[in-house]
């Protein structure tokens, strides 16, 4: 008798019209399947010191040292300007913290009593090819002194490497900072000659200029014209260099 009522009730319902039936109302209908994102979003990097200089130092990378202010930092990493003080004092600091950044992980060996000249040398190396590989990063460098721990840390191992090469402490005092400067200066060189079309066209005017003056009256110019304009970059900074160790060599020899 139950069954028999239930059936009726439900074939009743069936025969009402389909509005009748409606008691809900949609208020937005899930997206079909094929919409589903298949990963997330990428989330944006927090915000750190770390992740200002490495933006900063692609900036400088792209545009040049003109080219890095602290709205194209706070722009790259999709940041307000204001953030980024919360981490950087101002854009000098933040440059200091770059150059300390580019000579992070360098090392200074154990001295060779007998091949010092050499290990400096190849210190050199290491250290112009870290600043070439960002512009002019090396202009930094002129006129401020680097203070951050990567660059102290590479002084004091360069002090001691000198005592123990037997550099007397006036000259390994000195030699430090004479270094740097050198190093500085020719890579900054050479990044206004690859990066400045004025740089390079002002050395191919002078170039041209030497070749018109008369042979009698600049003898000198006349005959070292060729060997001055065809000595490469590196056997400049090499020369520099052997310049450079040979005067501190024979001064230590002195005492």
């Amino acid at each position: 008798m139950g069954k028999s009522s239930d059936r009726t009730g439900t074939d009743d319902a069936r025969r009402m019209p389909l509005r009748s039936r409606v008691t809900g109302w949609a208020t937005s209908a899930p997206p079909p399947p094929w919409w589903r994102e298949l990963r997330e979003p990428p989330r944006r990097p927090p915000l750190t010191r770390e992740t200002i200089v490495r933006a900063a130092l692609a900036i400088i990378d792209s545009e040049g040292l003109e080219g890095l202010t602290m709205r194209k930092v706070a722009n790259r990493l999709e940041a307000s300007a204001g953030a980024l003080y919360s981490h950087v004092t101002n854009k000098r600091q933040l440059l200091e913290l770059i150059v300390d950044r580019v000579f992070d992980g360098m090392t200074v060996p154990k001295a060779d009593a007998d091949d010092w000249p050499e290990q400096i040398k190849q210190m050199s190396r290491d250290m112009r090819d870290r600043l070439r590989s960002h512009r002019d990063l090396a202009q930094v460098m002129l006129g401020r002194v680097p203070v951050g721990p990567s660059f102290v840390t590479m002084l004091e191992q360069l002090l001691a490497f000198l005592a123990d090469a037997g550099v007397p402490d006036r000259l390994a005092a000195y030699l430090g900072d004479l270094l740097g400067l050198y190093i500085a200066a020719f890579t900054l060189e050479e990044s206004l000659r690859e990066h400045d079309e004025a740089g390079e066209e002002s050395i191919s005017q002078f170039s041209s200029y030497l070749e018109t003056l008369p042979g009698d009256r600049f003898p000198h110019i006349a005959f070292l014209r060729d060997e001055m304009a065809g000595i490469g970059h590196d056997e400049r900074f090499e020369l520099g260099l052997e310049i450079i160790l040979q005067g501190v060599a024979r001064l230590s020899s002195l005492g």
